[in-house]
């Protein structure tokens, strides 16, 4: 388990966010979020993209993830599926 309860929320609201914006991307969950109000979807991709450097400081093993700005949607599904095992195994 990580130690810190900040991080463990924000890999928890990463995974989340990764999760359902994905899922309705493909038409697999409702429609809940909506990248074009208030924060951009770059935004929060960047933002998720950005746990890399407090993870590899908690000594998380971070695989390589595609650049977001290179292939947002590859970025977000590779975070989700690295984050859903972080989220199951911590």
């Amino acid at each position: 388990m990580l130690p810190d309860l900040e991080l463990q929320d924000d890999i928890g609201f990463a995974y989340w966010w990764t999760r359902q914006m994905v899922g309705q991307l493909h038409g697999d969950l409702p429609w809940l979020l909506d990248p074009g109000s208030g924060d951009d979807a770059m935004t929060k991709i960047r933002m998720v993209d950005a746990l890399r450097i407090p993870l590899q400081q908690a000594g998380v093993a971070v695989p390589a993830i595609v650049d977001p700005d290179q292939d947002p949607i590859g970025n977000m599904i590779a975070w989700r599926d690295f984050l859903a095992t972080m989220t199951a195994v911590h």
